[in-house]
């Protein structure tokens, strides 16, 4: 076993073990995870492209500031 971790894709080499093999996970170009979070649409940005936090301070507040 190298002491040097080896890159790796888990789905271009899923074969891999990771129990023998000292891997780094580094995702290729077609497969990389997507940054995109299941709640960014509820976000809308404010005049300056900033996140606001409007829905937060209706919860919280009961009215958007």
């Amino acid at each position: 076993m190298s002491d040097t971790p080896q890159p790796w894709c888990p789905l271009c080499r899923p074969e891999a073990d990771q129990i023998l093999e000292l891997l780094e996970t580094v995702w290729c170009g077609r497969h990389m995870p997507s940054r995109e979070g299941l709640d960014d649409a509820g976000f809308r940005p404010d005049t300056e492209g900033q996140v606001t936090n409007n829905a937060w301070c209706a919860l919280l507040h009961g009215r958007e500031d």
